[in-house]
């Protein structure tokens, strides 16, 4: 199969309602929640970060990062959980439905590569976080890799119009529109599911980066790659 690079964006959030650090009492015991396996090389600097401020609070803080499913949130509600003090802290790429200005981030084919990102999240980080701050809380830091690209099986896509039909696993709802204009069907999908949706033809085609699709293991259930680069 022609390897491909990919796309997704992460936020890492936190609450007002947790003590700064300077104030936290003994033991202080803080959940962070990731929506992708805590195995991943890219949460390598989460568990430095947990680490650093456990060795600078003396063994006052205590960082657990949890496993997807471990704790009963969707990646949708941990900024909720979080602002609701359920949890001190999340990784989620999910929000566009509360926080809109993150979305544009997402619009189809608007940013290309990191560099790209880096300016617009640098515009667009102000509205982001009146937008989170109503549900208290507080963007901390961001990252990105590789773009989103189609993966599929039958008839490979060979151009935009090839997308007809296409039962697409989609990621939100701005890419969602685009599909639906190009006449494919966009399926929103929880990542545990989308092998079993694959399977049983729920869809035969998602948007995903490579990074995790090759990851995941999901790259031997699929035929093709379309080398679009849909969003970060």
């Amino acid at each position: 199969m022609k390897k491909f690079r990919s796309i997704t964006a992460g936020l890492a959030l936190g609450t007002a309602a947790f003590a700064p650090l300077s104030e936290a009492k003994a033991t202080e015991q803080w959940d962070l929640l990731t929506y992708l396996p805590v195995t991943s090389t890219i949460y390598e600097p989460l568990f430095k970060f947990a680490d650093d401020v456990e060795a600078q609070t003396n063994g006052e803080v205590v960082i657990t990062i949890r496993a997807p499913g471990e704790l009963p949130y969707s990646p949708a509600e941990f900024h909720r959980a979080v602002g609701s003090g359920e949890v001190a802290m999340a990784d989620t790429a999910f929000i566009s439905s509360d926080a809109p200005a993150a979305g544009i981030l997402t619009l189809p084919l608007l940013v290309q590569n990191a560099d790209e990102m880096a300016k617009a999240i640098k515009n667009l980080r102000p509205e982001i976080g009146k937008e989170l701050e109503v549900y208290g809380v507080e963007l901390l830091a961001w990252f990105t890799y590789a773009p989103t690209l189609l993966w599929g099986n039958g008839d490979p896509a060979d151009s935009v119009a090839d997308l007809r039909g296409l039962k697409v696993r989609t990621l939100n709802p701005e890419v969602s529109g685009i599909l639906t204009n190009l006449g494919a069907v966009p399926i929103t999908i929880a990542s545990p599911e989308v092998m079993s949706a694959v399977q049983y033809g729920t869809v035969n085609a998602i948007l995903t980066a490579n990074y995790g699709l090759t990851f995941a293991g999901w790259i031997s259930s699929f035929e093709w790659g379309y080398d679009v680069k849909f969003s970060m």
